[in-house]
């Protein structure tokens, strides 16, 4: 387990500096191979990004535009707690505060730890603070992830008829609308034939043990339990109504980074003409930057996917890289400092990290109405 552990860690660093590299540096591969570069530089190729010029692009920044942005940012934390609890209502009466807390120590712990390793703790975080079982934690976690595809595949739905998008961008929207679309027909069987799937299970691990498969089964029942939103259909309105104050609150984010890097002008007519649409290609793409697994933070996969959306509106890539820095550092702080805060009133360990990763349940006797 451990050296599995490790792996997946040497993975994401090795992802993200990758993207990292092609921000700042463009390859050429294809010189080695004609025979007009050697191996070394055809790797290293020739830098994208300017650094004195990159200072120059910080150093400039209208910060003030900041300041609403911080205030939509901080305030969408509370409308996706509040999402995230409704999500929970089939596990149990969990309090605001407690879904509050998990949340925010789930995004602390993406930040610091690669391959989104978060999700698992904060599953794990709400079993312990709420007293719920963690395998249904985690599954609301996985609805809830659901949504957010679902919201992402119906703005991109909007912008592709509006924008010229290239040809990655289209194809890999496809294959996150066969993903979703999928994962959601696996969500609903396991939903409506539980225990056809349990005797399937028992079949094929009945060789590994007994406790194995009572162990399984009972992960899988758990599980199940946090799917059960998708059936309290008195919940769907506040659930869609919220997930849409989501993302118009992160659009609206960008929006203004977007002014604080003067992207509003004539110096970018593309942006000048529709700063809107504009927010909303960057989101797109943002969001489909970091739910790629990589480094803490999708340090350089965020950054590398961002210069390259920018260059679809003609920004030059030290502004691009400028904007990618500042928008970065703007969500990826207030998230770290509230995370750690609320994992240090926890009193949780980094080391339970690895140790939970399986999301076994806990052994606690579940009532649906439990108010914590």
């Amino acid at each position: 387990m451990k050296k599995l552990f490790s792996l997946r860690v040497w993975l994401g660093f090795l992802v993200g500096l990758f993207f990292l590299y092609l921000a700042f540096w463009k390859p050429d591969i294809a010189g080695f191979f004609r025979g007009r570069v050697g191996l070394g530089q055809a790797i290293v190729g020739t830098p994208r990004i300017m650094i004195p010029e990159l200072v120059q692009v910080l150093k400039h920044a209208h910060y003030l535009y900041l300041l609403p942005a911080m205030a939509m940012f901080l305030t969408s934390f509370y409308v996706r707690a509040y999402r995230w609890k409704l999500f929970l209502l089939p596990v149990g009466n969990i309090r605001f505060g407690t879904a509050f807390s998990s949340m925010m120590i789930g995004y602390m712990v993406n930040n610091i730890l690669p391959l989104r390793m978060g999700e698992i703790f904060r599953a794990y975080s709400m079993g312990r603070a709420g007293k719920v079982s963690r395998s249904s934690a985690f599954a609301t976690i996985v609805v809830e992830r659901l949504f957010d595809i679902l919201c992402l595949l119906l703005i991109l739905g909007i912008i592709f008829l509006l924008f010229p998008f290239p040809d990655w961008i289209r194809r890999s929207s496809l294959i996150t609308l066969i993903g979703t679309v999928a994962l959601v027909a696996v969500l609903v069987i396991l939903i409506f034939r539980t225990e056809q799937i349990i005797r399937i299970n028992r079949k094929l691990l009945d060789k590994l043990g007994q406790g194995i498969v009572e162990r399984v089964e009972h992960i899988t029942r758990q599980f199940t339990r946090g799917l059960e939103v998708f059936s309290r259909t008195e919940h769907y309105f506040l659930i869609i109504v919220s997930s849409l104050i989501l993302w118009v609150f992160y659009a609206a984010c960008i929006y203004c980074v977007l002014y604080t890097f003067d992207f509003v002008s004539p110096a970018y007519p593309k942006i000048e003409h529709s700063p809107i649409m504009t927010s909303l290609v960057l989101l797109a793409v943002g969001t489909i930057a970091i739910t790629i697994p990589s480094t803490p933070g999708a340090v350089g996969t965020y950054h590398g996917v961002i210069v390259l959306g920018l260059s679809l509106f003609g920004v030059p890539a030290e502004q691009a890289m400028g904007f990618a820095l500042v928008n970065h550092l703007f969500n990826y702080l207030p998230l770290t400092v509230i995370g750690l805060y609320f994992y240090w009133r926890q009193n949780l360990r980094f080391s339970e990290i690895q140790a939970q990763e399986n999301i076994e349940p806990v052994s606690v006797t579940e009532d649906p109405d439990r108010s914590t």
